[in-house]
């Protein structure tokens, strides 16, 4: 019977432990600041707290535990303890926990586990969480939100139980809990939600221009969504240092839309006589809300550094070549790139010097 005792160790230790410590968890949480510690710190929390779920006799019901009870009589003792809650293994003290949570959020690891939550496998945890979220989001300082903000948006698409599709059970769950907003749009209400706050979306963009880390392109994907995006494509793509995100603004500007990866495929028939199909990603695009002049986002493009943005101007350069005013701009990128080495770079240009030179033929569209 070793393998159960291992197995109801942690429950056991928690029902012999004493209550949690309010300031305790709360120096606890000040200390995690690192971004990269945030997904940890739920075991961490746990195991230093005995934040286990208690198993209770079968004549008992769970909800009546004397354990559960103590734990939420706590929370309305000490706010403090509501924030460490969040991250307990106790599916009905984390709801107590979220419901408890009524002003703004101080710390960002607690604004990411109150934000993990709508992600939580109890439905009524995650209602809890989709009241919680709104209600401490508008008022919680953009600097604590930030880093969380920005390790949701690269994380939470992948996110399958908030995707807003429901069963009648969670969603009369969602609705004796006053959700209206979050169940309904799952996360692209939530993005929406976070590009209401222009303070915020101000140093998200700041961060995609000046970062050199992963995730980017999921933040941009997610941001991609809303028109509050718009304004800050032109100072991407000419002050990201990363050449994928300069390329993507540069698309988004001169095709006048924006797409972004909806996480899932549909079959596309190949032969359908033959029963021959493949999987292709789907995108959701829309058009963009404001209008630019192309040379200037052109130039700049060419003059770039990277093969991936000039390859990108290129493009668009082609499709747009019947505008008057980028006649100019074509006779200099032929000359200047006549004896370019890059192969995707020449190709191009042989290309758009060979449908400039016979306007009639050629692909209306690159």
């Amino acid at each position: 019977m070793d393998w159960l005792r291992r197995i109801l160790r942690p429950s056991l230790a928690a029902a012999k432990a004493p209550l949690a410590d309010g300031q305790a968890m709360w120096r606890m949480a000040s200390s995690c600041t690192d971004p990269k510690d945030f997904a940890r710190f739920e075991q961490s929390i746990r195991h230093r707290f005995h934040l286990h779920r208690r198993l209770a006799p079968h004549a008992i019901p769970p909800q009546n535990t004397p354990r559960r009870q103590d734990e939420i009589s706590l929370l309305a003792t000490d706010p403090k303890v509501a924030a460490g809650f969040v991250f307990h293994g106790d599916g009905v003290i984390r709801e107590a926990a979220l419901k408890a949570l009524q002003g703004p959020i101080e710390l960002p690891v607690i604004a990411y586990g109150m934000l993990r939550r709508l992600n939580d496998w109890s439905p009524e945890v995650r209602a809890a969480a989709a009241v919680a979220v709104p209600r401490c989001f508008a008022t919680t300082d953009k600097a604590i939100l930030a880093p969380t903000v920005w390790l949701v948006l690269s994380q939470a698409q992948s996110w399958g139980r908030w995707s807003g599709s429901h069963s009648p059970y969670e969603r009369r769950i969602h609705e004796k809990q006053g959700d209206t907003t979050l169940r309904a749009g799952g996360y692209a209400a939530f993005v929406n939600m976070v590009m209401a706050r222009t303070d915020l979306l101000a140093l998200l963009v700041d961060r995609l221009c000046q970062t050199r880390e992963g995730g980017t392109t999921q933040v941009f994907h997610a941001m991609s969504r809303n028109p509050a995006f718009d304004p800050f494509l032109v100072r991407i793509a000419q002050q990201a240092r990363q050449p994928h995100l300069r390329a993507a603004a540069t698309y988004g500007l001169l095709a006048g839309k924006l797409n972004w990866p909806l996480g899932r495929k549909k079959q596309v028939w190949v032969d359908k006589s033959l029963g021959q199909s493949r999987l292709e990603p789907e995108f959701g695009t829309r058009p963009l809300t404001n209008t630019v002049a192309p040379e200037p986002i052109l130039r700049h493009a060419f003059a770039d550094r990277s093969t991936m943005v000039k390859r990108e101007a290129f493009d668009r350069l082609t499709a747009l070549r019947h505008l008057p005013e980028l006649a100019p701009l074509i006779d200099d990128c032929l000359t200047a790139f006549a004896e370019t080495p890059v192969p995707v770079l020449r190709s191009r240009r042989d290309y758009l010097a060979k449908v400039t030179a016979n306007p009639a033929g050629g692909r209306a569209e690159v």
